[in-house]
């Protein structure tokens, strides 16, 4: 299996069994289960890629025992780390600023759980995560395992692959998130635009050509408005 495939292949491995809600009495036996998985792929990825836990765990700047215990299936990581990961084995560009790209995706994570939460109601991830977890998630302020990520978009009635992100196996891919380090993943990491990152991800199915007239629009109102700022205090004087 080759590297890159990483991340998408844990959340195809994940999928059939999130298709088939368990019962809430095995509810823990599914999450062990389901890190067992994860741990299966992580240390099949490594060994294909001839690569030792040790030199993973340095490059994702976590310590040697907990991605050990990842490949056991006694922790967890997150979809954003599997993502880092799949480039790393594959060779490819990675973003020079994990810690950046980390917090960009926990964002858009957190934003997609939030919208589906809003879908399908409070009760649904009631036995899954504390409501201050669930909170916490969605504002990118705590790494979600793929585990509890699996979980609550079963709850939540949607597909895991609704998360994936192409991963940043590919020049572009890296030089795009390090190019913005500055700007992009600042932006995200303020909880206070939270509402921007949900705008976005209500445009992501619109076209092209549409979202133009929608910003040509937007650009008339807010010159209009910046116009109109600066007429007032001439006025007054």
């Amino acid at each position: 299996m080759p590297a890159t495939d990483l991340a998408s292949a844990v959340v195809a491995a994940l999928q059939p069994a999130a298709d088939n809600p368990p019962a809430a009495r095995n509810l823990p036996l599914a999450k062990c289960l389901r890190a067992k998985i994860i741990g299966l792929l992580l240390r099949k990825t490594r060994l294909a890629a001839e690569c030792t836990s040790t030199a993973c765990a340095e490059f994702l700047q976590v310590p040697p025992a907990r991605y050990v215990a990842w490949e056991h299936g006694e922790a967890v990581p997150s979809l954003p780390e599997l993502e880092l990961l799949a480039g790393f084995l594959q060779g490819a560009p990675t973003p020079r600023q994990q810690s950046d790209y980390r917090l960009l995706r926990q964002r858009i994570i957190g934003a997609q759980l939030q919208m589906a939460r809003q879908a399908s109601g409070e009760a649904a991830a009631r036995s899954i995560v504390p409501p201050e977890t669930l909170r916490a998630y969605e504002l990118g302020e705590r790494s979600i395992p793929m585990t509890n990520l699996s979980a609550l978009a079963q709850a939540f009635g949607i597909k895991l692959s609704a998360f994936l992100k192409t991963t940043p196996t590919n020049s572009s891919a890296a030089q795009a998130t390090d190019g913005n380090a500055a700007t992009l993943p600042g932006f995200a990491a303020n909880r206070q635009n939270a509402a921007y990152i949900r705008l976005a991800m209500a445009f992501r199915h619109i076209q092209a050509e549409d979202l133009n007239h929608i910003a040509d629009a937007l650009f008339a109102i807010i010159k209009e408005r910046a116009q109109g700022d600066i007429a007032e205090p001439n006025a007054a004087s």
